[in-house]
């Protein structure tokens, strides 16, 4: 994937990005959090880049993640954690089906609570 940043150009590996999240600071950018504990500011937003790069997900209007990252979801708490990141990152409930179909579509081994 090539990402535009402040100082020009960045090309990130799919495998090595977990979210997006939107900057807080300014609203035309996005906080890229990759596998490293890097996190990089892109100058697009949240809905630029889910409409550039179609294999990312939408979960909630604050992430838009690597659904190859995603390892387990508890669908009582509407959260779901990726690989190696033991924080719980929410989804929409409106979201629920459409991100339990993507995930079969990827035949990945995943855990539902």
């Amino acid at each position: 994937m090539v990402l535009k940043t402040g100082a020009g150009y960045l090309k990130e590996a799919l495998d090595n990005i977990y979210y997006f999240e939107p900057n807080p600071a300014n609203s035309h950018q996005s906080m890229l959090y990759t596998t490293d504990n890097q996190v990089i500011t892109i100058n697009a937003t949240l809905n630029e880049l889910e409409k550039t790069f179609p294999v990312l997900f939408r979960t909630h209007r604050h992430y838009l993640i690597n659904p190859l990252k995603v390892v387990s979801i508890n669908l009582q708490h509407h959260v779901l954690y990726l690989k190696n990141n033991d924080q719980a990152y929410p989804f929409s409930r409106l979201r629920t089906t459409a991100i339990l179909t993507r995930l079969k579509e990827n035949e990945q081994s995943l855990k539902i609570i």
